[in-house]
């Protein structure tokens, strides 16, 4: 099922003969605040060890600084290493994760796929992934399954 996938910012998508398969890799509020709670210990620890030492306000600035720097870098790499994590898993376990959706065939609209990028439209929603691997492979899939509803 590997080169039947695609992927968007926090969702691994499957396409399934049963449909497409949403699968998602990270909650983004809990990751935020985790961060954020990160960054106020770094803040308060350095402030207290750079007053205890005597240092200048130009040392805790850089302090903050820094400490903001991996508060960043820490959202951006963990869902890369969680997505690795996840494909590493067999696909019954992750379509059981929470928030996991299943998306029939017959509930697509219609679907677009141009530079990589496939958009498919449901009568709830709009979903966009980018086809990393075998984009024509993907394209004839959905082509199978939806037939005329797929524009290039």
């Amino acid at each position: 099922m590997d080169e039947l996938r695609a992927e968007y910012s926090r969702w691994i998508y499957w396409f399934t003969d049963s449909g497409i398969v949403r699968i998602q890799t990270v909650s983004f509020v809990p990751l935020i605040g985790s961060a954020l709670a990160v960054w106020v210990l770094l803040a308060t620890g350095a402030f207290f060890v750079v007053d205890l030492m005597g240092g200048s306000t130009d040392a805790i600035l850089i302090i903050l600084i820094l400490g903001l720097g991996v508060t960043i870098a820490v959202p951006l790499l963990i869902p890369e290493v969680i997505r690795s994590r996840l494909l590493g898993r067999p696909f019954s376990e992750l379509t059981q994760r929470k928030g996991s959706i299943q998306i029939p065939w017959q509930d697509v609209q219609k679907a677009k796929s141009k530079g990589g990028v496939i958009t498919i439209w449901t009568s709830a929603k709009r979903y966009s992934m980018l086809a990393r691997k075998n984009q024509a492979a993907m394209e004839d899939f959905l082509r199978n399954k939806i037939g005329d509803k797929l524009s290039a």
